[in-house]
């Protein structure tokens, strides 16, 4: 049974989007270019639009996650992999693989290989990957933990660990040319 959402959840959405999106900016040194930036809104369209599809549905945060990871194959090749796909959008066996593969090896690809990371195709994942991870986890805690714990102040900082594991990741593959570092690291403070 659905259940209403109230504007709060917008407004939870809003945060977690605008923080992941100025922290994902460090990706730009290590791509060459902002190409990245359809990845990461793909990444937060799939994390933040499975969190609340489960939150409104009433589903479990297991389903939920199920629809995640579903949403997360479905979409990956339209947001990271375009040129992989068939017509730019549908999945084929090598988008999927590529999908599959990137949460595990193209992080290590990511630090040895030098800039920008233009192959193998699987590091076009990393910023999806990582905008989708860290979108879903942030809004699952805000959805689910937040309203059981009124007045906590544990649950939105919590969440706020998202988009700061985004900043980590986006230094952890950048150059030492940063984007708007002092900008993006003044945010979080």
């Amino acid at each position: 049974q659905a259940r209403a959402l109230g504007a709060s959840v917008l407004v939870d959405a809003g945060v977690i989007a605008a923080l992941t999106l100025l922290a994902s900016c460090g990706f730009a040194a290590a791509y060459g270019s902002a190409w990245f930036l359809l990845a990461v809104a793909g990444g937060l369209l799939v994390g933040i639009g499975s969190a609340v599809l489960g939150a409104w549905l009433g589903l479990t945060r297991f389903n939920t996650l199920l629809v995640a990871i579903a949403a997360y194959f479905l979409l990956g090749t339209a947001f990271a992999l375009p040129r992989s796909g068939l017509g730019g959008v549908l999945p084929t066996l090598t988008t999927l693989a590529d999908l599959a593969r990137a949460p595990v090896f193209a992080w290590r690809d990511a630090v040895t290989l030098s800039t920008p990371l233009l192959a193998p195709t699987h590091l076009a994942v990393l910023p999806y990957f990582a905008a989708t991870v860290s979108s879903l986890v942030s809004m699952l805690v805000l959805l689910w933990v937040a309203p059981n714990r009124p007045g906590a102040v544990w649950p939105p900082t919590v969440a706020l660990l998202g988009p700061l594991a985004v900043l980590a990741s986006a230094i952890f593959i950048g150059t030492e040319d940063s984007v708007a570092g002092v900008l993006r690291g003044g945010a979080f403070a």
